[in-house]
């Protein structure tokens, strides 16, 4: 291989896991503002006395969780692409 392909793939690599990061930080930043939503909505479903706003805040709550399951499962994801991209450089 010339050096000139080692370097175009060096800075491929390089650029694919400037790539991997910025997706792993807005996942990151999803979860965070996920757990934070559903605090909030936990701390509101103690004061909440409507049949109708507990069964709505629930509902909420099982979105929030299952968003919060993407996003976790797409963090570990990221992170193992990264690891693999790492190994190449």
């Amino acid at each position: 291989m010339s050096i000139s392909t080692l370097q175009s793939n060096i800075n491929h690599s390089k650029s694919k896991l400037i790539d991997l990061r910025k997706k792993l930080s807005e996942a990151q930043d999803t979860e965070a503002k996920t757990r934070k939503e559903i605090i909030k909505i936990e701390k509101e479903l103690g004061r909440t006395k409507s049949q109708s706003l507990i069964k709505s805040k629930l509902s909420k709550l099982e979105k929030l969780n299952k968003t919060l399951q993407t996003s976790i499962k797409e963090q570990s994801s990221l992170n193992q692409k990264i690891t693999e991209e790492s190994k190449k450089t």
